[in-house]
């Protein structure tokens, strides 16, 4: 049994204090999160992807670059500079990108989501064999300044009505959406965001799997939010590593990631 983090239990017991006041008839909303202000939420993503639809539709000459580098940075959770810099032979058929010339100097990998694969792998497919890189100006052969695609990303965040936050936020997007739908461990995204630490990791975007769970619980009858509530007492007060879920017919977890 492996025993989790201070920071780890801290946000486990703000959940149970959420299902308490709602039991005793509190507040039905969730508190504001700490990283709220520093990601898109789901609703803001599906605005953003129509949006950028319709610019496409509209004019994909004068979008089609500009809307590739955002669906990239919120489909891979890759800083921009890190995007800017990818070679065309880093890049692999299976959505697997090598960053060579990343913010700690040391390459990683990161993965493309199922909802960009799409869209990389049109890309892949349309480069000419003569390119070097993944998003290369086409007048000089090289890569298009840092500055160029952050004014891109602020031309679509523009364009489509986005509350205006930086490409770094779509890393925190990105983070965030994986997490919630338990497509990476904790583990796992640590190594695709290059954090040195977990912590640096968990104390993050751990408040964001709390609000995520929080909401998918509202919308279930009183009976099951007083199981997750039982739930969650129980850990607490076993302190281990892995919670089951509170109904095993709906799918809805609350959990923290385990570790490898």
């Amino acid at each position: 049994m492996e025993i989790w983090t201070d920071k780890e239990l801290e946000v486990l017991e703000q959940f149970k204090l959420r299902l308490l006041k709602r039991r005793e008839g509190g507040k039905k909303r969730p508190p504001h999160v700490i990283t709220r202000d520093r990601y898109w939420t789901e609703m803001e993503q599906v605005k953003a992807y129509q949006g950028i639809t319709r610019l496409m539709l509209e004019d994909p000459r004068q979008w089609g670059e500009k809307t590739f580098v955002f669906r990239a940075v919120l489909g891979t959770g890759a800083r921009i500079g890190e995007l800017a810099n990818l070679l065309v032979t880093d890049c692999h058929s299976d959505g697997v990108l090598i960053l060579r010339k990343t913010k700690t100097q040391r390459p990683r990998q990161v993965r493309c989501t199922p909802e960009f694969m799409p869209y990389f792998q049109r890309r892949m497919g349309s480069l000419p064999s003569s390119q070097t890189w993944l998003i290369e100006n086409p007048g000089t052969s090289q890569p298009y300044s840092i500055d160029t695609l952050e004014r891109w990303w602020d031309d679509i965040v523009s364009a489509v009505g986005l509350r205006r936050l930086t490409p770094h936020a779509g890393r925190h997007t990105y983070a965030s959406n994986e997490l919630a739908t338990k497509r990476m461990t904790i583990e796992e995204l640590q190594g695709f965001l290059g954090h040195k630490r977990r912590e640096m990791t968990s104390d993050f975007y751990l408040h964001s799997m709390a609000e995520f769970a929080y909401r998918d619980l509202q919308a279930q009858p009183p009976l099951f939010w007083a199981a997750a509530l039982e739930e969650i007492t129980r850990a607490l007060r076993n302190n281990q590593r892995a919670l089951r879920p509170a109904d095993e017919t709906t799918g809805v977890y609350i959990s923290v990631p385990p570790r490898s």
